[in-house]
């Protein structure tokens, strides 16, 4: 099989525009087969649907303040570490479909209780880290390849008690103050 068509089969679950997944599926069909192209299409299209979008404006400011008030301490990394975290929730079925929706969902991020979405920006953007926080937030999370959190859906802080939903649960990352955990499947 061509190298290049190889390449587009072997990368489908990378996301891309739907003209994009329409022309690389054309191509496939006249070069391999009907089959290949539709699995192409097939496993090209789901990575898309589970991709979420990148937020904007308040809900972008919204987003960067849940990591500059639950990770500020630990650096610019400690927050992409939460924002791999709130991208990886909004990706699953299991929670809200933004990463806006993830933070905002109840009791899930004990730095927004009992505050307004203005509070919280207007909290977070006293620290210097609160631009650290906007970049990271303007795009999906990088993946460090030393440290990260891929996969990861739950975390807390060291100092804490050990939540009951942690009891028993291998963690996957301890970074600073903060242990990560994949619960879904």
């Amino acid at each position: 099989m061509d190298a290049i068509i190889r390449n587009y089969i072997d990368t489908a679950d990378k996301p891309r525009s739907f003209e994009q997944i329409k022309a690389i599926g054309r191509m496939i069909e006249r070069h391999v087969s009907n089959l290949a192209a539709a699995s192409f299409m097939a496993i090209a299209m789901s990575a898309n649907a589970a991709s979420p979008k990148v937020p904007e404006g308040n809900e972008r400011n919204l987003c960067a303040a849940v990591l500059v008030l639950e990770a500020a301490g630990e650096g610019r990394l400690g927050m992409e570490l939460v924002w791999q975290v709130v991208w990886q929730r909004a990706s699953s079925d299991r929670w809200r479909s933004t990463p806006y929706g993830v933070c905002r969902q109840p009791l899930q991020f004990s730095c927004l209780n009992g505050l307004t979405d203005g509070q919280a920006i207007a909290k977070a953007q006293r620290s210097s880290m609160w631009r650290h926080a906007l970049g990271i937030t303007s795009a999906p999370p990088v993946y460090n390849s030393k440290v990260n959190a891929k996969g990861c859906d739950h975390y807390h802080a060291t100092y804490i008690r050990t939540p009951d939903w942690a009891k028993g649960e291998k963690p996957r990352l301890t970074y600073k103050k903060h242990i990560f955990y994949k619960l879904e499947d």
